[in-house]
């Protein structure tokens, strides 16, 4: 049965170019058939794949945004790569405790922390 690392394997072949748009896809139809029914999590990444491939075949995202999508879709799928892990790592210390001010129906104000500007 098909399961998430042949998907990742299989994406990344086809994005260093060892397997063209044709058998990529041939591939996608033989994995989706062998997991028709099933609900687990490399039919849904399995899915994810599919709705990239139809922007791109419907001309939605040209090659270079197919093969940035799908990249970016298996680097989701590394150890550690959980999104509050990785936030948590790429944004300084110092700016961990962002206040988003208060968005309600109310009061639509967002804290403007940048000098006002004044003409010369």
């Amino acid at each position: 049965m098909v399961d998430v690392i042949e998907v990742l394997q299989k994406i990344y072949s086809h994005v260093r170019g060892d397997m063209d748009l044709s058998s990529f896809r041939d591939w996608m139809v033989r994995a989706q058939f062998e997991l028709e029914g099933n609900k687990g999590h490399a039919s849904e990444l399995l899915w994810q794949v599919e709705v990239f491939y139809s922007e791109h075949i419907d001309g939605l995202a040209d090659a270079n945004l197919w093969r940035k999508s799908l990249v970016n879709l298996a680097e989701q799928e590394r150890p550690g790569t959980e999104a509050s892990l990785v936030a948590s790592i790429l944004v300084p210390a110092q700016m961990r405790a962002i206040s988003f001010g208060t968005l309600n129906p109310a009061c639509n104000s967002i804290p403007n922390n940048e000098p006002e500007l004044q003409p010369a």
